[in-house]
């Protein structure tokens, strides 16, 4: 009886298949611990700020309240990128009993996987200080002189980049809760993340847990102990940036990640070959709409 269309690849499809899924999830994507996640059903997505609300003024004995304006500000669209990859398995190899051969087929292509995504993810990041990759006031995503859409600025880098350090995160930490509105008003954002890449962990760990001050013999309290996670970015390709963040629920948080369609494996048979072909597939955006609950410097 004549095999049916599809039949070989479907044969060993699930161990394949398995292998992949098992791969991708040994870990959660780095990117999706930093960035806010969210999901699309459209080709484009689109965010547009709009200005806040002044202070709330006294209100005198029959006089009518006073009706303020919002503003519009910038409009950011996102458009989701295609990605694919494959591999093909030849009947000789299913033949030879060379199942070792596919299975580290199946395992490099969701390593390529999880690259891929990772690199875009930390690409926010890593282009952060670049006016190449400007958000709306035509600003990089970290500056010292953002515009706020009623005027006046406001900062969420300093100006001169600086190495970390005590003092240097103390000083970010004030900028960060010093951040402001469109209206010029205080934000008060609580920092929640120091975010580093991997040549930083060991200087972020001894900043943020060390009961006492790491950078002074004379028994002095470490006041920044305890009060900001350190999280690891593995694909920051400045060995001296660093960042904080408000966290990527804060409700501010605006840089992030927009998936379409999360990797898919599929397979199908080719029949001029006799091969098997198998891929992956997925669709995504990565961006900001707004710089606010982020902070950075690249450094020295």
């Amino acid at each position: 009886m004549p095999a049916a269309t599809g039949a070989f690849s479907e044969l060993i499809a699930p161990g394949l298949r398995d292998v992949f899924t098992t791969d991708l999830g040994l870990a959660p994507f780095q990117g999706e611990q930093i960035l806010k996640v969210k999901t699309s059903t459209k080709h484009t997505e689109s965010d547009l700020s709009r200005s806040t609300l002044g202070a709330i003024p006294v209100v005198t004995e029959g006089a009518a309240v006073t009706y303020d304006d919002i503003n519009e500000g910038y409009k950011k669209t996102y458009t989701h990128v295609q990605y694919g990859l494959g591999f093909a398995v030849t009947r000789v190899m299913w033949e030879d009993d060379l199942y070792g051969q596919m299975v580290d087929a199946s395992r490099s292509l969701a390593q390529s996987a999880r690259i891929t995504v990772e690199t875009a993810c930390a690409n926010v990041f890593n282009n952060g200080f670049s006016s190449t990759y400007a958000g709306g006031d035509a600003l990089a995503l970290f500056s010292a002189v953002h515009t706020l859409i009623e005027g006046g600025t406001s900062a969420n880098a300093p100006s001169t980049n600086a190495d970390l350090s005590k003092t240097t995160l103390r000083a970010a930490i004030t900028a960060f809760r010093n951040m402001r509105d469109d209206r010029n008003n205080k934000l008060v954002i609580p920092p929640k993340y120091l975010i580093v890449p991997a040549a930083l962990e060991f200087t972020a760990l001894e900043l943020t847990q060390s009961r006492l001050d790491p950078e002074s013999g004379n028994n002095a309290i470490n006041p920044i102990n305890g009060r900001l996670e350190v999280k690891v970015w593995d694909y920051l390709t400045d060995d001296d940036a660093w960042f904080i963040s408000a966290g990527k629920d804060h409700p501010l948080m605006r840089a992030q990640v927009i998936w379409r369609v999360r990797p898919q494996f599929s397979n199908k048979d080719d029949f001029s070959t006799d091969n098997a072909l198998f891929k992956v597939r997925f669709r995504m955006s990565t961006g900001f709409s707004d710089w606010r609950g982020l902070y950075g410097t690249s450094g020295g």
